[in-house]
C-alpha cells in the first residue's frame, strides 16, 4: 500500500486553505439566502418606511415608493407628513410621539396617503419601534385598503338608501327576531328602529293573521320568496293593513340565516276597495228598488226619493275617496273595455285625461308577455274565484317603460242575481320597493361572490383553480357570454390563461394575441389603473384593426379591468357580451374592479407560495444535509468515545491501535487504514497495525523516511496532508490522508487513510482522524509508561521479597542466640540471688555485687526488648504470609478485660495516670482468639501509657454498636494531626514531635495490632481531637 516505488501524482495544500474555502462557501450561501429574503420582501404587497422622531423618511421599500408613484430616492429624506392627508397628520404625529416617548410600544390605525398624481389611498398603518436599533428610528408598515374602503362606502350608501326608503324594509334572523329595521318600517309600526331590534314578529301581526303568516313563512323557506297581506298592530294598538314581501337569506354554505321583509301600508287601498265594494252594493240595491218604485204608493215614493238623495251623497263621498286615492283604480267590462280610471291611475300610466284612458284597450296596459299571462292564468282564476292579487306591470304610455305594481282584481257581481257586471282593480306602484329589492339582492349577491372568492383565495393555493372558478362565477353573476383572464408576456403580447364561455360562442382559451396597436395604445393606461367599459365596439371609436380583432373574438360589448401587482401590469380581467351591445352598470364595474384586486392578491399569494416552496425545498435540502452532518458528527463522537473509553480502560497498545484503525475504516466508509510506528534513530516507519478490507496487506512493511522526504517532513512537524498516490498493487490512484501521531515530546508514528481518488477527506473527517491520532498517542505513551512502571513494580517486589527473606533469616538467626543469652542471664540471676541471701560477703563485696546486679538488670531489660522486637517481626511475617493460626474461644469480656488490665495498673499508678474502665453490663460472649485479642489490648494500653502525662486519664470502654463489639482505648494529653492518621499504623513509624516524654518503643506495636485486628476479621482505627486520642477496635461477636 505504501510502496516506496510509488510516486505521488499531486498533493493538496494544508488544512488552512480548506478552512478558508469552507468559510467562503458558507458566506456565499448566506449571501444568497439574504438576497432571496430581500427579493421576497420587495415583492410583498406591503410598504414599509423607517422614520426618525421628526418624521423624516430614512428608508422606504420599492413597493411603497412605486405604489405612491415615486422613486425610492424621491421619498428618502422627505417628511412622512408630505404624503399624508392633511386631516390625518395630527393623528400620525401624536402616534409617533407616543411611541418615541415609550408611552406605547406600537399602534395600529387607518390613515390616508396622497400619491404623486394626487389620488388618495387608504392605508392600514402599524407603527412600532425598530428592535435592537437606534432609539431614534421607528418602523411604519402600510397596507393598501382602498378597495375595502370603496366597498365599505358603497355598502354605507346602500344602507342609507334603504334606511330612507319610503317603504318599510327589515331583516329578521331565523328565530323571527328583528335584527335590522329602517325608519319607514319602524315609523309605520309606531316604534323607533332601536326599539324593534330583538322584537319578535308576532308583536307586529294581528292574532287573527298569525297562522297565515306562519304558513307564508314556511312557503318562503321552500320557495325562497313569498308575498302576503295581513293585518298589522301598531305600538298604540291600532290596526292597519300591510302588504309583505319576504325573501329568504342564506350564507355562503347555503344555510338559512333569516329573511328580508319589505312592507307596504295598504290601509288606504283596502279602504278604497271596501268603499268601492260598498258603493257597488248600494248601487245594486238602488237599481232593485227603482225597479219596484212604480208599484209603490206615493208616500213610499217620497221616502224612496229621500233615501236616493242620501245614497247619492254617500256615492259622492265614495267617488271622492276613489279620485283622491294615490293608487291606480279602474273598472272594465267583461269584454275588456275600460269604463273607469281614476286620476291617480291616469297619471301613473302617463295619460292626460279620462277620455285618453277610456280610449285604450285593456290589452294596451300590458306588455305582450304580460297580456298573454293575464289571459291564460290571471283572468281564468279571477272568473273562477272572483278575486286575484299579485305582482304585475303596467305600461307607461309616454316612455314605453313598464311600471312594477301590486295588483288586486275582483269581479263586481249583481247583489241579488250574482250576475257578473264588470271587473275592478286597485293597483299600487311598487317600483321603489322592487328597486330596493333588486339593489339589496345585487348587493347580497355581490358580497356573496366577493366573499366566496376571497375565502377560496384564503383556502386554496391552486392559482389555476381559483382563476377558473372566478371567471365562471363572474359570467354566471353578470349573465354574460364570456369572461376570461389575459396574461401579458414580457414583450406585451399575451395569452388567455383561463376562460368561461357560454354555449354557442367560440372558446378562445390558450389563444395568443400579438396586437401592436393594442400594446402601443392601451398598455400604459391600463398600467395606470384605467378601466375600459365599452357598450358597443362599433360606437367606441376603435381603429379598424382593433375592431377586426374584436370581431374575430365575437365581442360586441366588453369590460376590461387591469390586474396590477404594485405598479406592474400582470394582465387583464375581461368580460365580453357577444350577443348584443350592453350598457355596463356602475355596480358591475365596481364588482369587476374589486375582483381584479382579489385576483391580483391570489396571483401574488401563489407566487409567494411558489417562492416559499422553493425556499422550503432549499431549506429541506439544508436540513437533510445538516442532519446528515449531525448524524455523521454523532457517529464520529460515538466512535471517538469508544476509542477514548478503550484508552481509559486498557493499557494494551496493540489492542487499542488495532481497534482504532478498524473503527476509522468502518465509520468513514473508506478503503483502508493503517498505523506506522517510528524509529527516529533509524529514520524508518514500520506499519504495525492495519485494517484494509479492500486493499492488499502491508503489515510489517518498513518505510524509509528518506524515500518520501517532503511527506515525512510535514508529519515530523505535526502537520497532516492529503495527496493522491498511484498504488502499484492496484494499478490505480487513491486519495490518501496522512496524519501524525504525536505528543508534547515527539512524533510517535502516523496514520494513513485510503479512499477513492475523486472523494477527498473533508474538514470534519480530518478533525476526527486528528482526535483519534491524539488518543492513539495517549495510548502509546500510556502503554509505554505502564510497561516501565510494571518493570519498576516487579523490581520493587523482588527487592521487598529479598528484604522479607533477610528479615526472616535475621530474626531466626538472632532468636536462637538471644534465647541462649536469656537462659544464661536467668541462671546468672539465680546464682546472684543465692549469693545475696548468704550474706557472706563483706561490705565491699556487697557494694560490688549490687553494682553488678544493676548491670545485670540493664542487660536483662535490653535482652527482653530485643527478644520482643524479634517476636514482633516474626509475628508480622506470619500475618503477612497468612500462616498465623486462629485459636477461637468464647470470651466473657467483663472478666477478661479486668484480667488483662490488672498487670498494668501498678505502672499507671506509678506514672500518676488515672485509669477508667467502662464495660457495658449486657455484652454477649465474644468468640475470638484470646491471645491475639489480648496482644491488641496490651499494645493499645502500652501506647496510652507512653503518651499520657501525669494526672492524665486513660479510659477503656467496651460496648455493642450496630451488632459489632467496639473496644475503645482513649487517653488525654496529646493530639495527633489528621494528616498522620494514614501513617500511624506503618512499621517503624514515629509521629514527629509527638513524644514529649521521650518514651522508647520498637515502632511495631501499632502495626502488629492493626494486622491482628484484620486477622480477627475486624478493624482498628484512630481518631484525635480536643486534646484526646481514641483507638477503636471493632470486631464481630462470632
Amino acid at each position: 500500500m505504501k510502496d516506496s516505488q510509488d510516486q505521488p501524482s499531486f498533493k493538496l495544500p494544508n488544512q488552512d486553505l480548506n478552512v478558508e474555502l469552507s468559510k467562503s462557501e458558507e458566506l456565499c450561501r448566506l449571501k444568497a439566502e439574504l438576497q432571496r429574503y430581500r427579493t421576497l420582501d420587495e415583492n410583498l404587497p406591503v410598504g414599509h418606511f423607517t422614520v426618525n422622531s421628526e418624521g423624516i423618511i430614512q428608508t422606504v421599500n420599492s413597493f411603497a415608493a412605486t405604489h405612491l408613484g415615486y422613486g425610492v430616492e424621491e421619498l428618502t429624506e422627505q417628511s412622512i407628513f408630505n404624503i399624508t392627508h392633511p386631516e390625518d397628520r395630527e393623528q400620525l404625529q401624536a402616534n409617533l410621539k407616543a411611541i418615541f416617548e415609550n408611552s406605547i410600544k406600537s399602534c395600529d390605525w387607518e390613515l390616508r396617503q396622497i400619491s404623486k398624481d394626487g389620488n388618495i389611498l387608504w392605508m392600514r398603518t402599524i407603527a412600532r419601534a425598530v428592535p435592537e436599533a437606534d432609539s431614534n428610528s421607528l418602523l411604519l408598515i402600510c397596507e393598501d385598503i382602498t378597495p375595502r374602503k370603496q366597498v365599505e362606502n358603497e355598502l354605507r350608501l346602500t344602507r342609507v338608501v334603504l334606511e330612507y326608503a319610503v317603504e318599510g324594509i327589515s331583516r329578521l334572523d331565523k328565530q323571527g327576531r328583528y335584527i335590522a329595521v329602517n325608519k319607514a318600517d319602524a315609523g309605520t309600526l309606531g316604534y323607533t328602529p332601536e326599539e324593534m331590534i330583538g322584537m319578535e314578529w308576532q308583536v307586529t301581526v294581528h292574532p287573527e293573521d298569525q297562522e297565515k303568516m306562519i304558513a307564508a313563512y314556511q312557503q318562503m323557506r321552500r320557495d325562497g320568496k313569498v308575498e302576503v297581506e295581513a293585518k298589522g298592530v301598531r305600538k298604540d294598538g291600532s290596526i292597519f293593513y300591510k302588504q309583505l314581501v319576504m325573501v329568504a337569506a342564506f350564507d355562503s354554505q347555503k344555510q338559512f340565516i333569516g329573511h328580508h321583509c319589505f312592507m307596504k301600508d295598504i290601509t288606504d287601498r283596502k279602504q278604497a276597495e271596501a268603499a268601492l265594494q260598498k258603493a257597488h252594493n248600494e248601487l245594486e240595491r238602488r237599481v232593485e228598488e227603482r225597479t219596484a218604485e212604480f208599484t209603490l204608493p206615493n208616500g213610499l215614493l217620497k221616502q224612496e226619493t229621500a233615501e236616493r238623495r242620501r245614497a247619492e251623497e254617500e256615492w259622492q263621498k265614495l267617488a271622492s275617496l276613489v279620485e283622491n286615492s294615490t293608487d291606480f283604480i279602474a273598472m272594465s267590462s267583461l269584454e275588456g273595455k275600460i269604463i273607469f280610471v281614476n286620476e291617480a291611475g291616469q297619471k301613473l300610466v302617463g295619460l292626460d285625461n279620462l277620455e285618453a284612458a277610456l280610449a285604450k284597450k285593456l290589452s294596451d296596459y300590458f306588455s305582450e308577455e304580460a297580456w298573454a299571462q293575464f289571459c291564460e292564468v290571471t283572468l281564468p282564476a279571477l272568473m273562477t274565484t272572483g278575486h286575484w292579487e299579485g305582482e304585475g306591470q303596467l305600461r307607461h304610455f309616454k316612455t314605453g317603460k313598464m311600471i312594477e305594481v301590486y295588483r288586486s282584481c275582483f269581479v263586481v257581481k249583481h247583489r241579488q242575481t250574482g250576475e257578473r257586471l264588470c271587473i275592478a282593480t286597485v293597483q299600487h306602484d311598487i317600483t321603489e320597493r322592487k328597486q330596493a329589492e333588486i339593489a339589496q339582492r345585487q348587493q347580497t349577491e355581490r358580497e356573496k361572490l366577493s366573499r366566496q372568492i376571497s375565502q377560496r383565495i384564503r383556502q386554496s393555493l391552486n392559482l389555476n383553480e381559483i382563476l377558473n372558478t372566478t371567471v365562471g362565477e363572474v359570467r354566471e353573476f353578470l349573465e354574460t357570454d364570456r369572461v376570461f383572464i389575459y396574461r401579458f408576456e414580457p414583450d406585451w403580447s399575451g395569452v388567455i390563461v383561463v376562460e368561461s364561455v357560454g354555449s354557442g360562442w367560440t372558446p378562445i382559451l390558450g389563444t395568443k394575441i400579438n396586437d401592436g396597436y393594442f400594446a402601443a395604445t392601451y398598455v400604459e393606461p391600463y398600467r395606470n389603473g384605467r378601466i375600459q367599459a365599452t357598450d358597443d365596439i362599433y360606437a367606441a371609436g376603435f381603429s379598424q384593426c382593433h375592431i377586426d380583432l374584436l370581431e374575430q373574438l365575437q365581442i360586441r360589448a366588453t369590460l376590461v379591468v387591469p390586474v396590477l401587482q404594485g405598479d406592474q401590469l400582470w394582465g387583464l380581467l375581461i368580460v365580453n357580451h357577444c350577443r348584443a351591445p350592453r350598457q355596463w352598470q356602475t355596480l358591475e364595474i365596481d364588482l369587476i374592479k374589486q375582483l381584479a384586486t382579489q385576483v391580483a392578491i391570489a396571483i401574488q399569494q401563489s407566487q409567494l407560495y411558489q417562492q416559499v416552496q422553493l425556499l422550503n425545498v432549499d431549506l429541506e435540502s439544508q436540513v437533510r444535509e445538516r442532519t446528515r452532518q449531525l448524524q455523521q458528527a454523532l457517529n464520529f463522537e460515538s466512535m471517538l468515545k469508544r476509542v477514548t473509553d478503550h484508552v481509559r480502560d486498557s493499557l494494551d497498545e496493540s489492542q487499542i491501535l488495532q481497534t482504532a484503525v478498524e473503527d476509522l475504516t468502518q465509520v468513514l466508509g473508506i478503503d483502508g487504514c493503517d498505523t506506522a510506528l517510528y524509529d527516529l534513530n533509524q529514520g524508518t516507519a514500520i506499519i504495525s497495525y492495519e485494517y484494509t478490507p479492500r486493499l492488499s496487506s502491508a503489515k510489517g512493511h518498513i518505510i524509509r523516511m528518506a524515500d518520501f522526504p517532503e511527506g515525512y517532513r510535514q508529519l515530523l512537524q505535526g502537520q497532516y496532508f492529503q495527496f493522491c498516490e498511484l498504488i502499484a498493487s492496484l494499478r490505480e490512484p487513491l486519495s490518501i490522508l496522512a496524519c501524525p501521531i504525536f505528543d508534547n515530546e515527539e512524533v510517535l508514528g502516523d496514520m494513513w487513510l485510503f479512499k477513492q481518488p475523486n472523494d477527498g477527506f473533508n474538514e470534519l473527517e480530518i478533525r476526527l482522524v486528528q482526535q483519534v491520532a491524539n488518543q492513539c498517542a495517549i495510548a502509546i505513551r500510556q502503554a509505554r509508561l505502564f510497561q516501565a512502571a510494571q518493570a519498576q513494580v516487579e523490581e520493587l517486589e523482588k527487592l521487598n521479597r529479598l528484604k522479607d527473606d533477610f528479615l526472616n533469616t535475621v530474626s531466626h538467626e538472632l532468636r536462637t542466640p538471644m534465647s541462649n543469652m536469656k537462659m544464661a542471664l536467668q541462671m546468672l540471676e539465680v546464682s546472684m540471688n543465692r549469693q545475696k541471701k548468704l550474706g557472706a560477703e563483706t561490705g565491699e563485696a556487697q557494694a560490688a555485687a549490687s553494682q553488678v546486679f544493676r548491670y545485670f538488670e540493664i542487660l536483662r531489660d535490653e535482652s527482653e526488648k530485643e527478644i520482643s522486637l524479634i517476636n514482633d517481626l516474626l509475628n508480622l511475617q506470619y500475618l503477612d504470609a497468612g500462616t498465623q493460626p486462629l485459636m477461637l474461644t468464647s470470651i466473657h469480656l467483663q472478666d477478661w478485660i479486668s484480667h488483662v488490665i490488672e498487670p498494668v495498673e501498678q505502672r499507671f499508678r506509678q506514672q500518676q495516670q488515672i485509669l477508667r474502665v467502662e464495660i457495658a453490663s449486657d455484652l454477649p460472649p465474644l468468640v475470638s482468639d484470646m491471645s491475639a485479642l489480648g496482644r491488641i489490648l496490651e499494645e493499645l494500653l502500652n501506647n496510652a501509657y507512653k503518651y499520657t502525662p501525669p494526672q492524665g486519664e486513660i479510659t477503656v470502654t467496651a460496648q455493642m454498636e450496630s451488632g459489632m463489639l467496639q473496644l475503645k482505648v482513649s487517653n488525654t494529653g496529646i493530639e495527633i494531626p489528621a494528616s498522620e492518621f494514614s501513617h500511624i499504623f506503618d512499621k517503624f513509624y514515629r509521629i514527629p514531635n509527638a513524644d514529649p516524654w521521650k518514651q522508647s518503643g520498637t515502632g511495631l506495636g501499632l502495626a502488629l495490632a492493626k494486622k491482628l485486628a484484620e486477622h480477627l476479621g475486624g478493624r482498628l482505627w484512630v481518631e484525635s481531637g480536643k486534646g484526646q486520642t481514641y483507638f477503636t477496635l471493632e470486631l464481630p461477636i462470632t
